[in-house]
Parts: structure tokens; C-alpha cells; sequence
């Protein structure tokens, strides 16, 4: 299973900062992050600050709030998924371009308070049930693409662009697509609840174990 990571861009600074927050990681995002029941990783403390149902939006509104008065070491961002599935009036591609800019706000809010931002990549969804799997065989002869190839292809497109974020920022990556998917990057069954969004106990068994590599190698104590 892969999983990339890069070298901190730059060590936190300020005697109190760094006692305060040498310990602290917070877990920040939607409810791929809400449902993390993680207490620590690679040694570090672990605050979750997940949330059901976040846009990329509301955790730069609520960043200050739940990540700064934290003092952490580091933040995961784990933000874009529900940005594409609710994108009004279907326009994804104007949805990913907002989350991207947020993104990009987030990570500048993190480094202007000496927090480093740990980007995540978003796992890609399943079908649900015979209605599901009955129009992936039907809309494709009448040259549409369905609903769960929509959404995919757009969150592949996204993971793309945060993995060149990554390399061009310096950032450390947990790359959780990789880690849960097979190589036609769909999600694999066994890392799927029955919604087809959100994960099972060992999707997070296989994210937590690839945290704590990453973790260890790139957070210098």
C-alpha cells in the first residue's frame, strides 16, 4: 500500500508554542474524520475536530476555533469529498475549484500560526445497491456517465491536484486513495459501509496504519 510523504517544510518556532503543541496532532475535516476514533498516532496526541457533512467552507470558518486554540504540532486536512457530491446545480467542476482555493487558504492559515498542514486525499465512492449497479450498466449505452463515475472521476481529478500540492508546497501527504483503493482507483468493497461513502473498521485500521508510518518519518520530535 502506498502512501507518500515529504520532509516538513520548516520546524515550529517560539519556546511556548513548541511545548504546547509538541505533542498535539488535530484531526480536521468532514465525517471520514468524525468517525476516526484514533487517541494517538506515531506518539502524538490526537484531538478530532471532524465534523458530518463539512465543506471545505466551514473549516475555514471554523479553523481559528478548533485547530488554532489547540495549539497542535500539526493538522490533517481531510476536506474536499462533500464539496463535489453537493455541488450546486451538479457543477463539480466549479465546486472543486472552490474547495481547491480553500484548501489552499487553509494550508496558509495553518503556516501563519506555525501549525504544519498535513494534506489527505479523498476515497472514492461505491454504488449502493441493484439500482446503482442496474444504471452503471444502462447510462454508459446511452453515452452517460453515472452518478458514483461523476463523483469519481472528479475526486481522482482532486487527489491529482493535492499530490502536486504536496510536491510543490513540501507538505506531508497520508494518501488514503491509495491506501483503500485497487489500480483502477475504485474503492475497494471491503473498505465500504453500505452507503458506499463512509468506511468501515478496516478502511481506518488500514488508514491508521498508514498514518503512523507517515507520521513517524515526517514528524520529527
Amino acid at each position: 500500500m502506498l502512501c507518500l510523504f515529504l520532509p516538513l517544510s520548516r520546524p515550529l518556532t517560539g519556546q511556548g508554542l513548541s511545548e504546547l503543541a509538541g505533542d498535539v496532532i488535530v484531526l480536521f475535516g468532514h465525517s471520514h474524520v468524525a468517525n476516526w476514533a484514533v487517541k494517538s498516532l506515531a506518539g502524538f496526541r490526537i484531538i478530532n475536530r471532524g465534523r458530518g457533512g463539512d465543506h471545505t467552507q466551514d473549516l475555514v470558518q471554523r479553523f481559528d476555533r478548533d485547530v488554532v486554540t489547540n495549539h497542535p504540532r500539526a493538522v490533517v486536512l481531510w476536506a474536499f469529498d462533500n464539496d463535489i457530491m453537493d455541488a450546486p446545480n451538479h457543477d463539480t467542476a466549479a465546486a472543486m475549484q472552490r474547495a481547491e482555493a480553500n484548501l489552499l487558504t487553509l494550508i496558509e492559515m495553518a503556516r501563519a500560526h506555525s501549525i504544519e498542514p498535513i494534506l489527505t486525499t479523498e476515497v472514492t465512492i461505491r454504488p449502493t445497491g441493484w439500482y446503482d449497479q442496474l444504471a452503471n450498466a444502462i447510462l454508459p449505452l446511452f453515452g452517460k456517465a453515472p452518478y458514483q463515475a461523476q463523483i469519481n472521476s472528479r475526486i481522482v481529478e482532486g487527489n491529482k491536484w493535492v499530490r502536486d500540492q504536496v510536491e510543490h508546497r513540501r507538505l506531508v501527504l497520508l494518501d488514503v486513495q491509495r491506501a483503500l483503493a485497487d489500480s483502477s482507483e475504485n474503492r475497494r468493497p471491503e473498505y465500504a459501509r453500505p452507503d458506499g461513502v463512509h468506511l468501515t473498521k478496516e478502511a481506518y485500521a488500514v488508514i491508521t496504519a498508514n498514518a503512523e508510518t507517515v507520521l513517524r518519518t515526517s514528524l520529527r520530535r
